[in-house]
């Protein structure tokens, strides 16, 4: 039971950290054209959640990150 924990708990961490490194595919142009669309669509938490990103993106803190 113990390992069977162990494993779900390694796979499921090793799938998170590859989503999160898939928000790094997208280029600026790409994100702010997805966003006007998802506006477009009046889909506003979309649009927010990928403003989020351009300004994540846009911090001084995430390109030291990017960088390391």
């Amino acid at each position: 039971m113990k390992t069977c924990f162990l494993y779900i708990a390694v796979v499921s961490i090793f799938i998170f950290n590859k989503g999160l490194n898939a928000q790094s595919f997208y280029t600026m142009d790409e994100l702010k054209s997805m966003k006007m669309e998802a506006v477009d669509n009046n889909q506003y938490r979309l649009a927010k959640v990928i403003q989020d990103e351009i300004d994540k993106r846009n911090s001084s803190t995430y390109k030291l990150n990017k960088e390391a």
